[in-house]
């Protein structure tokens, strides 16, 4: 694309104007600056079909109800290094930054954990979520599906979901190894 095409933001001032559009929209001032952070830093990692170009349709999701503003995120099953967060149909940016939290947590008192999230959205980039993990020196694995928006091999009509998939792993750089694709063609 030429660069002519590309505005330049400050991302800071990007990041709170992304967080005031979504207080605006009644969601919680952390929750607001956990949708603008991951938004934000979609688009500073090149990722920009996950960034600030997604806040009109999430918008347009919460005035339709599909997304709840004010959820009642809560573990659903727990068992202590497998656990199940139900979220309430909040923003998946949220609800994957509560479950990515709580593995942390049971990860550091179990050596390892695996948390599921049932009733989410929407998260944008695994990697976001899996580098939360990478920066506690974890190895973050992120998962999820995807609607049917794709055509298998040899087929003619769409039949699964591109199911995307984030890794990141720590390193003795400064930044860690991830990867984030989903099992498409972009």
């Amino acid at each position: 694309m030429p660069e002519s095409i590309f505005r330049h933001v400050d991302s800071t001032k990007l990041r709170e104007c992304v967080a005031g559009i979504f207080r605006w929209k009644d969601l919680p001032t952390d929750d607001a600056n956990i949708v603008a952070t991951t938004l934000v830093d979609a688009d500073l990692r090149g990722v920009h079909s996950h960034g600030a170009l997604r806040v009109g349709s999430y918008v347009a999701q919460i005035d339709r109800g599909e997304v709840v503003a004010r959820p009642h995120i809560r573990v659903a099953t727990d068992a202590g290094a497998r656990a199940t967060i139900d979220g309430d149909s909040a923003m998946g940016q949220v609800s994957g930054y509560r479950a990515m939290e709580l593995a942390i947590q049971r990860a550091g008192e179990h050596g390892i954990a695996t948390v599921s999230l049932r009733n989410g959205r929407h998260i944008g980039t695994t990697a976001y979520f899996s580098m939360m993990a990478s920066a506690k020196d974890m190895i973050g694995i992120t998962v999820t599906n995807a609607g049917i928006n794709m055509v298998p091999t040899g087929g003619t009509t769409k039949l699964v979901g591109n199911n995307p998939f984030g890794i990141a792993v720590p390193t003795n750089k400064d930044f860690p190894f991830v990867l984030d694709i989903a099992t498409s063609v972009a």
